[in-house]
């Protein structure tokens, strides 16, 4: 695929970080205010519309629009603002440290203090030293299609650019799709092919995206606010909000995305709130399962996940795993204790390894 040299194609989402004039529609496609739509469509146009000072100035050719000033121009020119054509993907793989050394390996410095933060994922290394098998549900829960997450590129080069952009969306209904028979993992995986089509699930997010440059074939975006969507004690992914986020791209390019870690802070009140409550769902679905006794007499399975997690979490002997039992353990509360200041607020960073198919979705160019 060639990438385009004259015409820009300025996301919304992307450029009014840095105060970039644009009426783009929702996909990222330039719109009738735009100097760079004005030019590509019309060598008359007559730029911005009366009184909108943000987004009025003239088009290549063009007149300059009734309320456009001079200082319009240089806002649409915004050097750094990402351009290019946006480019599609899946996520087809999510590397979860299993040790506190790999947790540094994955991750990146969100704080500033040249130094890598990852305390999140030493607690999915803790929980897999305790028999969960993240990984494996992760890996699992991508193959079946139950984590569908997109990733739009923006990038006038894979090589070089001075604005680039990704942005992360919800995906649904996958053609082909993610299993000939849901039955049978080894029928799954079928959407990670490099040529699925996707919905925008309504429930995703518009606004997670950083920018950054490209050099050398790197880019490096934030910070910014994205999300993670994260299986732990099952194949129902748990979506966590990151804000301060940034991510580091090796040699991305228009076939896939090979070497991307992702990181982030995740807020204590979205731990309050979202991670906690749901991963007590997913617990006591795996006692449920593995534990069909009652209080006092369990019945588990002999070393299965939900003996396991009534060992660590049960501590009334009810046979339930509750929210307040989660937040009242005394290791989850060290493990989960914020470890860095994100806009002076405490958060837990986060990090994971990511690698990502090509896919096409609405907002991607063809």
């Amino acid at each position: 695929m060639k990438l385009p040299y004259l015409v820009s194609f300025v996301a919304i989402a992307t450029c009014s970080a840095l105060a970039c004039g644009s009426d783009d529609d929702s996909n990222g496609k330039p719109g009738g205010k735009d100097a760079g739509a004005d030019s590509k469509t019309d060598s008359t146009a007559t730029g911005g519309t009366s009184g909108d000072a943000a987004t009025g100035g003239a088009g290549a050719g063009g007149t300059a629009g009734s309320g456009g000033t001079a200082g319009d121009a240089a806002s649409d020119a915004c050097v750094d603002c990402p351009t290019g054509w946006h480019f599609g993907y899946v996520l087809s793989e999510m590397k979860v440290p299993t040790s506190s050394p790999e947790a540094d390996q994955l991750s990146l410095d969100l704080d500033g203090d040249g130094n890598v933060d990852n305390q999140f994922g030493k607690v999915l290394a803790t929980l897999m030293g305790q028999g969960f098998d993240i990984q494996g549900s992760n890996d699992e829960a991508i193959a079946r299609g139950h984590t569908l997450t997109l990733f739009d590129f923006q990038a006038p080069s894979f090589t070089s650019a001075s604005g680039a952009a990704l942005t992360m969306k919800i995906g649904a209904n996958p053609n082909p799709a993610a299993c000939t028979d849901p039955n049978d993992l080894a029928t799954c995986g079928k959407h990670l092919a490099g040529t699925a089509t996707f919905d925008i699930a309504p429930s995703s997010p518009t606004d997670r995206v950083v920018q950054g440059p490209i050099d050398t074939s790197v880019f490096k975006g934030g910070p910014g606010n994205l999300f993670i969507q994260l299986a732990i004690a099952g194949t129902t992914p748990i979506k966590l909000d990151l804000v301060g986020a940034r991510v580091e791209a090796k040699n991305p390019s228009a076939t896939g995305l090979d070497e991307v870690i992702l990181a982030g802070g995740i807020l204590k009140t979205e731990i309050d709130t979202a991670f906690l409550p749901d991963f007590a769902t997913q617990l006591q679905a795996a006692v449920t399962q593995d534990c069909p006794g009652t209080a006092g007499a369990c019945g588990c399975a002999s070393d299965s996940t939900g003996k396991t997690i009534l060992s660590l979490f049960d501590a009334d002997n009810d046979c339930v795993v509750t929210v307040a039992e989660l937040k009242s353990d005394s290791l989850m509360n060290a493990l989960l204790a914020p470890d860095i200041k994100i806009d002076g607020a405490d958060a837990l960073s986060f990090g994971v390894k990511l690698s990502a198919v090509q896919a096409k979705f609405p907002g991607i160019d063809p």
